[in-house]
């Protein structure tokens, strides 16, 4: 019989590609990593149906089913538990951070370097991250890159204009990317990336 653990904060998402205007519906994500606290070394992965804003608000419980065959993820685990204390450590005074406008979508030939602005008012200690969505990947957090891929990369203007910097884009690179505030509640908005043969442009 599967057993129900509770982590605090989890890792590896599973985001459901049912993306429309601009949000996620069902959004998922798989545990792959779990809190310490549970205490034990024994495999404890499996589908969580926990929204996609857990990952970032700290100590909010999260149900997920024990699958045996699997492992854990230290480095996802330890990523992620950098930024719950981060988003502890976050005393907003005031209003707090929220999106000046749209992300835009782009269009871009294939080859070339594109790149999708998230724009974030009055950020104060909290972070941006980048998800690509049709990939289930965790691409940025804050300056960091934490995708395995060389050619994606962020910048920023003074903490209120984040850029995913995508260097010679690939089909693959296609899709719904996701800018996320790890408020709480997480606050979120989508883009999209087109990529077209040789003669599309990129905007």
């Amino acid at each position: 019989m599967r057993d129900e653990k509770f982590v605090t904060l989890a890792a590896e998402l599973f985001v459901a590609k049912d993306v429309r205007g601009g949000r996620t519906d069902g959004r998922r994500f798989s545990a792959l990593s779990y809190a310490k606290a549970v205490g034990s070394e024994a495999p404890a992965t499996g589908p969580a149906s926990c929204r996609l804003r857990l990952i970032w608000t700290p100590r909010v419980p999260c149900v997920f089913h024990q699958m045996p065959g699997q492992r854990k993820s230290s480095y996802q685990f330890l990523v992620f538990s950098i930024f719950q204390i981060s988003a502890i450590m976050s005393n907003a005074i005031g209003e707090g951070p929220k999106f000046a406008e749209p992300i835009p979508n782009v269009t871009v030939a294939l080859g070339r370097d594109a790149s999708l602005p998230c724009v974030v008012e009055n950020l104060g200690n909290y972070k941006v991250a980048w998800i690509h969505i049709d990939r289930q990947m965790i691409l940025t957090i804050h300056r960091h890159v934490i995708a395995r891929v060389s050619r994606f990369s962020v910048s920023h203007d003074n903490h209120k204009t984040w850029l995913l910097n995508v260097n010679q884009v690939h089909q693959e690179d296609r899709g719904y990317y996701m800018c996320q505030v790890n408020t709480n509640p997480m606050i979120s908005q989508v883009g999209y990336l087109q990529v077209v043969g040789e003669s599309g442009y990129s905007l």
